[in-house]
């Protein structure tokens, strides 16, 4: 059953505070917590949050961590241009092949708001 909240990133700024306040709302066997840093991911695994090291560069594993999804947290990579580009589109087809019906993303404020002068709105708005 794909029922589950799924949220990547959890070894970031913004990931470990999500990741904190997430588990005060869903229960913990309602949680799927990613991370590309098998380190980060161990203290949830004691708690018993399901966690999967993933790759946003390999989306084979990103469909397997997505798999018992019903929607997906998608905190923004660290990185900007072509390489983010990438990385979040693979994490956007991981879900929908898994069957994950809703994506919440982190983005910018005003990402199409031409006079924005941000570098980073280019990958927000491909997003």
């Amino acid at each position: 059953m794909n029922n589950k909240l799924i949220v990547t990133g959890i070894d970031g700024n913004l990931g470990q505070v999500a990741a904190k306040e997430i588990q005060q709302l869903v229960p913990a066997d309602q949680l799927v917590f990613c991370s590309y840093d098998a380190d980060a991911l161990k203290p949830y695994a004691t708690k018993g949050i399901e966690t999967h090291q993933t790759d946003f560069n390999r989306p084979n594993d990103l469909v397997d961590a997505f798999q018992h999804g019903e929607k997906v947290l998608l905190i923004s990579m660290p990185f900007v241009g072509s390489k983010r580009q990438a990385a979040h589109r693979n994490a956007v087809d991981a879900a929908k092949e898994a069957g994950v019906k809703q994506i919440v993303y982190t983005s910018l404020v005003n990402a199409d708001d031409p006079t924005n002068p941000s570098v980073e709105k280019k990958d927000h708005i491909f997003t």
